[in-house]
């Protein structure tokens, strides 16, 4: 996990690594990007993305859980929304 989380901030993301409650280990990479209004309809807000790259059990698989919003004036509360759906991941 330590080398993805590593690999991800090599591409201008803040990657680290965490602890859900119930999942284990994951690796959560955080990225504001400036607006490209020609690429993303008119938008001039930027853009957050949060990701949680999650390895599933008994397996060599990652599920990715992907979040991302253009409303940069809600982006920390939404992002805080995230991560708490994110941390009530827990395998079956």
């Amino acid at each position: 996990m330590h080398t993805l989380a590593e690999v991800l901030g090599r591409r201008r993301a803040e990657a680290t690594v965490v602890k859900l409650s119930a999942a284990g280990g994951a690796v959560r990479e955080f990225r504001s990007e400036a607006a490209d209004p020609q690429t993303q309809f008119g938008n001039k807000l930027p853009t957050t993305t949060v990701k949680f790259y999650v390895p599933v059990p008994a397996t060599e698989e990652w599920l990715i859980l992907s979040f991302s919003t253009p409303l940069d004036p809600l982006a920390r509360q939404m992002v805080g929304l995230f991560d708490a759906v994110a941390d009530t991941l827990h395998w079956i």
